[in-house]
């Protein structure tokens, strides 16, 4: 064989061991567990939708991605077959904040309870605020 064939060869079998190692890597990394993280802000869901409205970069930079532990009058509930949502301060414009399907499974009495008007606490990571959905709260659980 030619020597650049077996050069070749080599560097292609080097790249297709390093891309499996790389997806075994990711398909096997443990999942981000919000409820055992420790909360790096505190603040109630009026106060975090103040904060991207006046200047949404500015927030993103202070949230986006960190664990949050927000406070706020329960406006509006949803469940679907994808988990378990409920809005803070106002439908358009206010905190949504969604469980993820099992934590809802596991919580549904709780959850269920809760009605238009109450006082909730949520623990959840920040994905940053969407025109109409106002800020967005994941893999949340009630604390």
């Amino acid at each position: 064989m030619n020597q650049k064939i077996k050069i070749i060869l080599v560097v292609l079998l080097l790249l297709a061991l390093a891309g499996g190692y790389t997806a075994y890597y990711m398909y096997n990394k443990p999942h981000r567990n919000i409820a055992e993280e420790k909360a790096e802000f505190i603040l109630t869901a009026t106060k975090l939708i103040e904060e991207f409205t006046n200047d949404e970069a500015m927030a993103n930079q202070k949230y986006l991605d960190k664990v949050l532990l927000v406070s706020g009058k329960l406006v509006e509930k949803n469940h679907s077959e994808t988990g378990y949502t409920i809005l803070f301060e106002d439908e358009f414009e206010g905190v949504s904040a969604t469980f993820d399907s099992l934590y809802a499974a596991q919580n549904k009495a709780m959850l269920d309870a809760y009605t238009n008007g109450d006082q909730v606490q949520v623990k959840g990571k920040c994905d940053g605020m969407l025109m109409l959905q106002g800020v967005i709260l994941s893999k949340c659980v009630v604390e």
